[in-house]
């Protein structure tokens, strides 16, 4: 985890498991298995490359596809 801007950053590899809603929890699947729930979304924005930028009030997230996982040292796919 690293500071962006005064907020935490958080580099994940999963899927979502509902649709984005500004206002509403992310709820995210990740690689390993385990569930995330995050708090109010208040911007995300899909990339070309499939990475998800989600913006909470004290945390920038960026999920990664699942694909990904595997060429990462140290990542479960």
């Amino acid at each position: 985890m690293k500071k962006v801007t005064g907020k935490k950053r958080v580099d994940l590899y999963g899927t979502l498991e509902f649709p984005l809603t500004h206002g509403c929890a992310a709820f995210i699947r990740e690689t390993n298995g385990s569930s995330r729930r995050t708090s109010a979304v208040k911007h995300f924005i899909t990339m070309p490359s499939g990475l998800i930028y989600i913006q909470t009030k004290n945390t920038h997230y960026y999920l990664h596809p699942p694909a990904n996982a595997s060429t990462k040292k140290g990542a479960r796919a």
